[in-house]
């Protein structure tokens, strides 16, 4: 009695980079042979294994009557540690569990029990607008735009699977224009107003850690996620290192992947020794978990509500703590700093400055240096212009 037959084949493929990856070809439903397929494995015994799995869930041959919710739950798509578009794609924790939760919000509900061979232009077509549209929660554009692109990443994998021979996007309705709600700063007199010592108790209520916190987020454009992760060895004598940031999904890298330093005037530099711990998180209230995000954004809308910026008149000028960014910014452009000089500190990546941002020291920037130690070095200077 013969050994029984495999339902594919294995192929060994060397790639450009000179890595050999294991392929496998089947036969579909009609026994019609198709193309080549990664199994991802550099080892032939992980492939076979990778292989009878797919098997197993009956996904080694394209069905299709495969439906898009079937195959995420199969191919587990932005599961965190186990999704493979996520591992070969270095996708971060936040970012797949954003597109997730979108998946799971405003993909499987509508598309979920459709088909592939159901999927058209049209009914993309239909499905966006139905986001945009929907009577009892309509999506902003921007909103709709991520779904899109969450939506074709799975479409982009069930088509390298076999489950689509052509693009359903193709042929699918632009959507309008996002206008963008700007977000708002405060002047340079509110700055200098709410972080004056004469006001620290009126306006923060002697809570150091917010006031700090604000403080620093003001005079270093560090974003909050940032400022949360600082512990007291990314703390040197003129600068901060910028290697972590701490968010919903505990610590990670900064938004970017990129470690910075970032210039630190003499009044920040104080402003954080006199909280600062031994060892653990700075800004905590037992070094063992940063602070939550949320407490340190109320403490600055209570403050500004203390100097008379009523919640109402905060919206309407949409400050937000990221306002600290964009104001350090259009303070530092104000006073003659280029735009590469200021992303040596703010660590911005743009396609105009990407390729200039790193040729000026991060440290001994004298620009930086002088335009900021002119903020909170001069104040008397600086209260003139209000």
């Amino acid at each position: 009695m013969g050994r029984e037959r495999k339902p594919y084949t294995l192929i060994q493929r060397e790639m450009s980079n000179g890595k050999k990856i294991w392929y496998y070809r089947t036969y579909d439903q009609f026994g019609k042979r198709t193309s080549a397929k990664t199994t991802h494995q550099t080892s032939k015994t992980k492939a076979d294994k990778y292989c009878m799995e797919l098997f197993k869930e009956e996904m080694l041959i394209p069905d299709s009557s495969q439906t898009v919710s079937m195959y995420v739950q199969r191919k587990k798509i932005f599961q965190w540690g186990e999704c493979i578009y996520c591992i070969e794609n270095s996708v971060g924790q936040t970012y797949a569990d954003d597109c997730l939760s979108r998946m799971k919000q405003h993909i499987i509900p509508i598309l979920g029990d459709l088909k592939f061979t159901s999927l058209t232009s049209k009914t993309i077509d239909a499905w966006q607008t139905r986001l945009l549209t929907n009577k009892d929660k309509s999506l902003s554009v921007k909103t709709v735009r991520e779904c899109k692109t969450v939506l074709r990443i799975i479409l982009n994998s069930a088509r390298s699977d076999g489950f689509l021979s052509r693009d359903p996007f193709d042929g699918v309705k632009k959507l309008p224009r996002h206008q963008r709600k700007v977000l708002g700063i405060l002047t340079i007199g509110e700055v200098l107003d709410l972080f004056d010592p004469k006001n620290y108790q009126n306006y923060w209520k002697n809570h150091k850690l917010y006031y700090t916190a604000n403080f620093v987020a003001c005079f270093t454009g560090m974003r909050q996620g940032e400022i949360r992760a600082l512990t007291p060895d990314k703390i040197f004598d003129k600068h901060i290192y910028v290697n972590k940031s701490w968010g919903k999904n505990g610590l990670g890298p900064p938004k970017t992947g990129e470690t910075r330093k970032v210039y630190m005037t003499p009044e920040v530099k104080q402003a954080i020794m006199n909280i600062m711990p031994e060892h653990g998180y700075i800004f905590s209230r037992d070094q063992k978990k940063p602070m939550s995000g949320n407490r340190i954004l109320d403490s600055l809308y209570r403050a500004l509500n203390q100097m008379g910026i009523s919640d109402q008149l905060i919206r309407e000028r949409n400050i937000k703590f990221h306002s600290y960014r964009h104001w350090l910014v259009t303070y530092l452009r104000s006073n003659g700093v280029s735009d590469p000089e200021i992303t040596t500190i703010t660590g911005q990546k743009t396609p105009q400055i990407i390729d200039d941002y790193t040729r000026f020291n991060m440290i001994d920037n004298a620009n930086v240096i002088s335009a900021l130690d002119n903020i909170t070095g001069n104040q008397e200077q600086m209260l003139s212009l209000r």
